[in-house]
């Protein structure tokens, strides 16, 4: 490798991705949706919650911090139930938005592999509740889709309570590309909710740590570490 190639210290992925979504002040939450979900909230300093239900981390900004809440199974379950059902993944998501909120009394508990944050019990079990037999597939999907997002909002809830209130999300993964999905997103978390085009919101906040190291581009994080512009909650178009 050429002497002139600068090495530098990274972030966790989840801390990326904070910064690739922009998400830099304490009032605005990154979730990253995929296989598990994780929630993270850049904080003003170390904040330890005492009920346990978050994790401190170090961010992506130097010096910074944040609560980082982490959701063991949410598009998981749509892998999972388009393997027993045969439809594939796109099928459910569509046949789900198309059942109204509530999916008729339809309940389901998410924890098909132990509950992460803020539950913290790896002996729970996941579940549907109010069966009958005029639930279809879509039922289940729907069901599936609402308590993915009202575990995110308890999540939320956390944040809220330790730092100050979340006013917007940001919302990164695969159901991020889907505007229908985003309704019932913003509808449950009662927030505005702002999505990315780039499918590696992690991969970019890595580039804009570095790019912002290297003098490449300037620094909108408002981080009191380095030179600022004001700080900004809007993505930056690196």
């Amino acid at each position: 490798m050429p002497r002139t190639i600068k090495v530098m210290a990274g972030a966790g992925d989840q801390q990326a991705m904070a910064i690739g979504t922009g998400a830099f002040r304490p009032d605005t939450a990154a979730v990253s949706m995929g296989t598990s979900t994780s929630v993270v909230c850049v904080t003003d300093g170390p904040i330890l919650d005492p009920a346990m239900r978050a994790l401190c981390n170090c961010s992506a900004l130097p010096g910074g911090w944040d609560l980082q809440a982490p959701i063991w199974t949410t598009g998981v379950l749509i892998e999972w139930l388009s393997g027993i059902s045969g439809h594939n993944e796109r099928r459910l998501i569509s046949d789900a938005l198309r059942v109204k909120a509530g999916a008729d009394g339809l309940i389901a508990l998410p924890h098909f592999a132990g509950a992460g944050a803020p539950h913290w019990r790896s002996s729970a079990r996941g579940g549907f509740l109010g069966l009958s037999l005029g639930h279809t597939t879509a039922h289940l999907a729907r069901a599936l889709l609402e308590a993915i997002v009202y575990e995110v909002r308890d999540n939320l809830n956390v944040a809220s309570e330790l730092t100050s209130p979340i006013r917007q999300v940001t919302l990164s993964g695969g159901l991020a590309h889907d505007e229908e999905a985003l309704q019932v997103f913003a509808s449950i978390l009662g927030v505005p909710v702002v999505t990315f085009h780039t499918s590696s919101t992690a991969a970019l906040g890595v580039y804009a740590n570095a790019a912002v190291h290297n003098k490449f581009a300037r620094d909108i994080s408002g981080s009191p570490t380095r030179a600022s512009s004001g700080g900004s909650s809007t993505p930056s178009p690196l």
